[in-house]
């Protein structure tokens, strides 16, 4: 586990956020210890943190679940996935890389904890992953299930009317169980000229839904993206701007590179 304090609070000598990325009460060690035990035939490791830790361990286990900062059910919750009793359907809200991939590690002022300074711009997240070529642990939306899903037949229209496009596919459960699907849809924007050839971030989440799906069932989705969600903040004019011009329109189970049930159209929008 790892935790984190407030600005104007300590807990277990950490005052504000996390100093760094490890797991309190030496848990790399204990974690460690026992992937190499010939004891367990399967090790999972559990994590209940505020956000991403090292995990210098990883290739030693068999899984990982991470649950977040649970409530007072969680226990429950964790032994129903353990056990196969819930299908997990969980994604990250974050890109989860190593600490040296992240700029707020280097970008800290001179150890002053309480400033920073986001050089990065609009390049945050799995954005400044992409923008450096960078490949994390796990990306941004990442998340695994007892079954597997596949995306095919996409579609989109643009009603230019209400501003609003709209993406259709079909989401089919490959596997034996049954389960919930979360397809998400991403943006990639034409280019905007004040901010250069390369100025603006490559794919941009749109929105997603949740779709339950029976084992061998396939379910048609639909995803609406508004005029806000088409719309660009304009630094030099201070006020959103509606893109025009070809827009890539990907859908997939994650934001990764290699994320293969992603499939992606183009639509042109002016």
């Amino acid at each position: 586990m790892a935790n984190s304090g407030e600005e104007l609070d300590y807990v277990e000598n950490s005052h504000g956020d996390r100093y760094d990325m490890d797991a309190w009460h030496n848990g790399n060690e204990l974690v460690t210890t026992v992937a190499g035990s010939s004891s367990c035939a399967k090790k999972v490791v559990v994590i209940n943190a505020p956000g991403p830790i090292n995990l210098p361990w990883l290739s030693s286990v068999d899984g990982v679940v991470f649950s977040g900062m649970g409530g007072a059910e969680s226990g429950n919750g964790i032994a129903d996935v353990l056990f196969g009793d819930l299908n997990p359907s969980g994604h990250l809200p974050y890109v989860w890389g190593e600490l040296n991939q992240y700029p707020g590690s280097i970008n800290f002022n001179d150890g002053d904890y309480s400033t920073y300074d986001y050089s990065e711009g609009v390049f945050v997240g799995q954005r400044y992953f992409d923008l450096k070529g960078y490949t994390p642990i796990f990306p941004f939306g990442y998340g695994l299930s007892y079954t597997t899903f596949s995306f095919s037949d996409l579609t989109t229209n643009y009603d230019s009317s209400n501003k609003k496009l709209t993406a259709t596919f079909n989401v089919k459960n490959e596997g034996s169980l049954d389960g919930d699907a979360v397809p998400m849809l991403f943006l990639k924007f034409p280019t905007i000229e004040e901010y250069g050839e390369n100025g603006y971030p490559s794919k941009l989440l749109k929105g997603f839904e949740k779709v339950f799906v029976q084992s061998g069932q396939t379910k048609s989705v639909t995803i609406t993206v508004d005029e806000h969600a088409l719309s660009y903040y304009s630094v030099k004019d201070a006020k959103f701007k509606m893109g025009s011009g070809t827009f890539t329109v990907y859908i997939g189970l994650n934001a990764g590179k290699n994320d293969y049930d992603k499939i992606n159209t183009t639509v042109n929008i002016s």
